[in-house]
């Protein structure tokens, strides 16, 4: 008897553990069905290309992706980022927070959404490789998000650390300068992108931005120290190995004043 009630006992036990696993994943799903971060269908078309394959917003869209578990479509994106990939669920989630502060129609709520996206890009900023490649363009949207906030300071702060991260990054010139251009600050505007012009002359949004802004200077590409060691100096070309130094054909005096 008392084994029969034993048995019963643990079939109650098993069955109920069995419900209590099944709910917690239901709730998991439902968790993630209801999360108001993950952005819908049509803003994931405003986003980068690999925001549906992060972590979260995969699971949100019937094809999750984990560390131990990718498509090949995700693999190349892992591949660009890393193990920083697996944070940019939340770089996501902070553009699309800055996305509908674009169609708040209440100031507050504006603001609001805007506060959102800092947090989500403080959240990855702080937990990435200090060498990462999402780096400068974190600090870039955070700095957008300062801007319109109107804590233009700070905002600065973070669009130059962007371009410090990245000399390379001709949008950071062109948010920067932008900031500036509309704060009346024109020389500052010009200045800086002058400054990315300087890095990336060729550089098309920069050169587009540079010309309506006015400005008039023209930059060429900079050379490589190795292209600036075979370029003849001022009294004429540069000898060559084989030549003695004071011979006619090299002049040169590496003593001479």
């Amino acid at each position: 008897m008392n084994s029969i009630r034993e048995k019963a006992a643990a079939f109650i036990l098993i069955a109920c553990a069995a419900n209590l696993f099944v709910s917690f994943g239901a709730h998991a799903d439902v968790a993630v069905e209801k999360d108001s971060r993950i952005p819908t269908p049509a803003e994931l078309t405003r986003l980068p290309a690999y925001c549906p394959h992060t972590q979260i917003i995969s699971k949100r869209y019937g094809h999750q992706q984990s560390a131990s578990n990718q498509d090949a479509v995700t693999k190349p994106f892992v591949k660009m980022y890393g193990k920083d990939f697996w944070h940019l669920h939340h770089y996501c989630f902070g553009l699309t927070a800055a996305l509908r502060a674009e169609y708040q129609s209440s100031p507050a709520d504006r603001q609001a959404e805007l506060l959102k996206s800092i947090n989500q890009y403080d959240y990855v900023i702080t937990r990435v490789g200090p060498g990462s490649l999402i780096l400068p363009e974190l600090h870039m949207q955070k700095g957008l998000s300062l801007i319109k906030l109107k804590r233009g300071e700070e905002a600065v702060l973070q669009l130059k650390r962007a371009i410090q991260l990245n000399p390379d990054f001709a949008q950071s010139y062109i948010e920067l300068s932008n900031y500036y251009a509309d704060s009346g600050k024109k020389t500052l505007a010009l200045q800086t992108l002058e400054e990315g012009l300087g890095v990336s002359p060729e550089a098309p949004n920069l050169k587009e931005r540079y010309a309506k802004l006015g400005g008039t200077k023209t930059f060429a590409k900079p050379e490589t120290p190795q292209q600036a060691a075979t370029q003849p100096d001022q009294a004429g070309q540069a000898p060559r190995a084989d030549e003695q130094i004071g011979s006619p054909t090299n002049p040169y005096c590496r003593f001479c004043p």
